[in-house]
């Protein structure tokens, strides 16, 4: 079985609670390659990103409206910078809402695991019965196994598309540093 890759944001998001919340806040940290040291809130129906420098005073906000507000200003955005608010609010939710899904799957993978374990020290006993014998147990075990195994690599895939979209993410993050001046002029953005 291949090991699972989940992004750096996916990691962080996968043990976070569910989107549902009404405040839910992550710690990105350099662990989400490029966009520095922040911050994330969800809140209500926005997502604010702040810096985690206790010196700098400074946010940014995106609501589900595609708003975009920096240090509590709402910033004027042409159509194609509104689209690009819009795509950013959608995709943080999107990954959110993914990791939390792929966390709970990666949960029952994990229960069905144990399982297993405990089949095989039930199978240990059987062991004692003479209509049940060493390859009868390994069958079962080894079916058991090609199940979980089956459900671990449909959970790759979903983690590898949540890295996919982690990455567009990110591309989407410094596009709108490049042609939103308001964000270009936060450092830490």
């Amino acid at each position: 079985m291949k090991t699972m890759r989940i992004p750096a944001l996916g990691l962080i998001l996968l043990f976070s609670t569910p989107v549902f919340a009404s405040d839910l806040s992550i710690k990105v940290g350099n662990r989400l390659e490029g966009i520095g040291d922040v911050s994330i809130r969800i809140r209500h129906e926005s997502i604010l990103i702040y810096p985690n420098d206790d010196r700098l005073w400074e946010d940014v906000e995106i609501t589900e409206d595609r708003q975009l507000y920096v240090n509590g200003e709402k910033i004027n955005l042409s159509r194609h910078q509104e689209e690009m608010v819009e795509d950013y609010y959608r995709m943080t939710i999107d990954i959110i809402q993914e990791a939390h899904h792929i966390g709970w799957e990666g949960a029952k993978v994990g229960a069905h695991g144990a399982k297993i374990g405990l089949q095989a020290v039930v199978g240990i006993v059987k062991l004692l019965s003479p209509d049940y014998d060493s390859d009868d147990l390994e069958r079962d075990l080894d079916r058991e196994t090609k199940k979980i195994e089956k459900r671990a690599e449909a959970l790759e895939d979903k983690a590898d598309d949540l890295e996919d979209l982690a990455d567009e993410l990110e591309a989407l993050h410094w596009k709108m540093r490049r042609e939103i001046g308001a964000l270009k002029e936060l450092a830490w953005f």
